[in-house]
């Protein structure tokens, strides 16, 4: 995650293809958030190729550009942005287990 001026980029996330579907996408980006939020971060912006918009969009992520063709990965990209506090907000609209997992305090970042 780069911090560029209130907005972090995240980026090469990957998930080994036996968890994919499970809760392990959700803990990394229950880490994002309260890292970033800690740190004054505003914004998510991520490339994401088709398959994977379902998944941001259920983080509260939105279309902000594209698509548009990544030569290095030889894949249509489109860039969605999330607003942290309302990524948050989308989050504890979610069943209360799941707000409740992502208000646990993380070690060594609060």
């Amino acid at each position: 995650m780069r911090n560029n001026g209130g907005c972090a980029e995240v980026s090469r996330l990957s998930i080994l293809p036996e968890f994919r579907g499970s809760l392990v996408s959700l803990a990394m980006f229950r880490a994002f958030y309260r890292y970033a939020s800690a740190r004054g971060i505003e914004y998510f912006c991520i490339s994401v190729p088709y398959n994977h918009i379902p998944l941001y969009q259920n983080l509260g992520f939105m279309h902000f550009a594209g698509p548009y063709f990544n030569k290095l990965l030889g894949v249509n990209l489109s860039i969605y942005k999330v607003r942290i506090a309302e990524g948050l907000e989308k989050l504890r609209l979610r069943p209360p287990r799941m707000w409740d997992y992502f208000l646990q305090p993380l070690p060594g970042i609060g």
